[in-house]
């Protein structure tokens, strides 16, 4: 009977000792959740309590977006602060610096439409500064985030866009390249004659170009491509018929030979005799 009572009392301090280590295990997973939500419900949505007009109409914007990732809401909360200081130190350049990373981490993260409406702020800050070439820029991002989206009528659209505002400027570089850009658009909606078309027009933009320009704006290009192949051939095949793809720049020429008349050769063999005689003499 004693060796049972034993047992039992064994048996029960071994289930509280059990009880006790699982429930220290509960104790402090809860403890990791609730300082997990709480950082995220921390994070959840970016607010701005300043008086700055473009901090105001971001932080509107950006209200609505939950962050479902902690490192995610942490880094956007940090862009955000880099914003509105930059906006009351009055660095334009700063502000829509940030406003592209912001833009492109809502892009990454599937946000399409709110990319796009940070772009189109930094658009009304260009415009009212007459920084033309930034407008250029972030219609030709615009394009870009739509393209990733695979939304093609909208990439169209706007890179049509950007094609317009540097025709203006006569960015000869960055019109090559959102035609480039546009020529792979072409290409995605099956469109391969406009494709073809585009890129020739691209190859023109930059025809004329000093070599090293010539060769950034290749650079370019062939980075919105995939390279000179892939920009080239649209729909399998070069864009000259029963022909061998063509580069998108032209080597340059070697220097054509100075042809000599009988004449001028004579001429040139007796200075030659001459110059030996006076060295034998």
């Amino acid at each position: 009977m004693r060796s049972f009572m034993m047992f039992l009392r064994v048996a029960f301090l071994l289930g509280a000792i059990a009880v006790m280590i699982s429930g220290g295990y509960w104790w402090v997973a809860q403890r990791r959740a609730n300082a997990t939500a709480t950082a995220i419900k921390n994070l959840s949505a970016i607010a701005y309590a300043g008086q700055e007009p473009q901090s105001k109409k971001l932080a509107t914007q950006l209200s609505s977006y939950k962050f479902k990732d902690e490192k995610i809401g942490e880094k956007e909360h940090k862009l955000f602060k880099e914003f509105t200081q930059a906006e009351e130190k009055k660095d334009p350049s700063t502000m829509k610096t940030v406003m592209r990373s912001m833009s492109k981490s809502y892009r990454d993260a599937g946000e399409t439409e709110l990319a796009v409406k940070i772009e189109k702020q930094s658009i009304d800050i260009s415009k009212a500064r007459k920084e033309h070439k930034d407008v250029a820029g972030s219609l030709q991002e615009i394009g870009d985030i739509y393209h990733k989206a695979a939304n093609y009528d909208k990439s169209e659209e706007y890179d049509k866009l950007a094609v317009a505002e540097y025709q203006k400027i006569d960015a000869k570089k960055e019109l090559h390249d959102v035609l480039t850009h546009l020529a792979k658009t072409y290409k995605q909606k099956g469109m391969v004659k406009e494709a073809k078309k585009t890129l020739k027009r691209a190859e023109k933009v930059v025809a004329g170009m000093h070599g090293k320009i010539q060769k950034q704006a290749k650079e370019l290009g062939d980075t919105m491509t995939g390279g000179t192949k892939t920009a080239l051939e649209i729909d399998g095949n070069s864009t000259s018929e029963n022909s061998a793809p063509k580069q998108t720049f032209s080597a340059k020429k070697p220097a054509k030979s100075e042809s000599k008349s009988p004449a001028k050769a004579a001429d040139e063999g007796t200075e030659k005799t001459t110059a030996g005689d006076d060295e034998t003499t």
